[in-house]
């Protein structure tokens, strides 16, 4: 699936995940290779470049499929009450734009 969308007409993927993965990027390139796959964002531990990479990724004009892949735990914002609410206002800023695939892991990085 990863290679069907990297030859996609999306020009953007949002992908958001549940499980532990390594080291931020802050980029938005493609990953071809799963085994070694690092996240864009960790909402937790990278918690104020959230917004700020959220903008940079709707501001993109690629010419090629550009993921944002956002990861984290639910239980995190336990520690951090008032970011449940901070993280919806995330979601409401990056959904609904008619240019992004918005999908799962399994959609996004298996296929079908």
């Amino acid at each position: 699936m990863l290679k069907s969308i990297l030859n996609s007409p999306a020009p953007s993927i949002l992908a958001a995940s549940s499980s532990s993965l390594g080291t931020s990027t802050f980029g938005f390139d493609p990953q071809p290779d799963l085994l070694m796959f690092e996240p864009t964002i960790y909402h937790h531990g990278d918690w104020d470049r959230l917004f700020d990479t959220g903008r940079r990724f709707l501001a993109l004009k690629p010419d090629r499929p550009q993921l944002l892949y956002v990861w984290g735990h639910a239980y995190e914002f336990d520690i951090y009450p008032e970011r449940w609410e901070q993280f919806e206002e995330f979601c409401r800023m990056i959904s609904g734009q008619p240019d992004i695939f918005y999908g799962t892991n399994r959609e996004v990085l298996l296929g079908d």
